[in-house]
């Protein structure tokens, strides 16, 4: 079998039903054999009339969905399914109310938590470390039609960039909203040790504090690759979410940004979906307080 649905039809036909849903969870978050969440051992037997397994080393209860982003879900995994395949659409950009009519959901808020959930899961900046040369850019998102609602500057949240270079072109990017003084913390997760950072020659008081650190800090004049990552952002933002994005949860608007980007060369809607579900079946559930109040994992 496919790793992953290659079209429509592929995507309506292996996944009409609950237990194919299941089924395809159970590939992708275990894929060579059982792991027990609890003691970590491969040894399992399925639950008589249910889809739990029990581990007959130390009989924990486990199901496929358990511990990840579908855990406790109100949502039927095939709604789910059909709600990423849609986000994983490279061609489309998805906001609530578009998702709101694709699903059929009865309401507005339901689409737009479902869809921060699956933002949580799109960037984990601890796991995904940029590396080699790195170009980092301090920025605000002030520009036309982005108006972002609960920040106390004119100018727009400070922003920091970091854009991997590779052949001198964009690899990957790393994006956060920061303090001005939180420019190293963010290049200490975004960026590995040992790197070369490179800001351009603005005198801004943020990046001397990457002197003295674990990287190799050179300042070139010149228009880098970071500041073109963020010529793009205030292009996606008001297009894709029409300026509605809360301060609060910028950083999640910011993340899917980052995971379209890092994609961007990818044209397979499957091979996205599939990067998707992956990602959801290795993340803490996230919970509709986590959600309103905007907190990170």
């Amino acid at each position: 079998m496919k790793e992953y649905p290659q079209t429509q039809e592929e995507f309506d036909e292996r996944f009409a039903t609950e237990e194919a849903c299941r089924d395809y969870l159970w590939r992708v978050r275990w894929p060579r054999w059982f792991q027990c969440p609890r003691c970590h051992r491969s040894a399992h037997r399925p639950a008589a009339g249910s889809s739990f397994h029990y581990c007959t080393e130390c009989g924990h209860q486990a199901s496929v969905t358990a511990g990840t982003l579908f855990e406790r879900t109100h949502m039927s995994l095939t709604t789910w399914f059909r709600g990423i395949w849609r986000v994983a659409d490279p061609k489309w950009p998805v906001n609530a109310l578009a998702l709101q009519r694709v699903l059929g959901l009865g309401s507005y808020r339901t689409a737009w938590t479902w869809l921060h959930k699956l933002r949580r899961v799109m960037v984990h900046l601890r796991h995904d470390r940029l590396s080699d040369r790195v170009e980092v850019h301090l920025t605000s998102l002030a520009g036309p039609g982005v108006r972002i609602p609960g920040v106390r500057t004119r100018e727009g949240p400070l922003i920091a960039i970091a854009a991997e270079v590779k052949r001198g072109l964009i690899g990957h990017v790393r994006i956060e909203p920061i303090a001005v003084d939180g420019l190293r913390t963010f290049v200490s997760r975004a960026v590995e040790p040992c790197s070369v950072v490179i800001t351009d020659g603005a005198d801004v008081d943020g990046y001397t504090g990457l002197d003295g650190a674990d990287y190799t800090h050179r300042r070139v004049r010149q228009y880098s690759r970071a500041q073109q990552v963020a010529s793009a952002l205030r292009t996606w933002l008001p297009d894709a979410h029409h300026g509605g994005v809360s301060g609060k949860h910028l950083s999640y608007y910011l993340d899917e940004f980052t995971f379209r980007f890092n994609h961007r060369a990818c044209r397979s809607q499957g091979k996205l979906f599939h990067h998707l579900i992956q990602r959801a079946v290795r993340v803490k559930p996230v919970h509709y307080g986590d959600v309103v109040e905007g907190a990170r994992q």
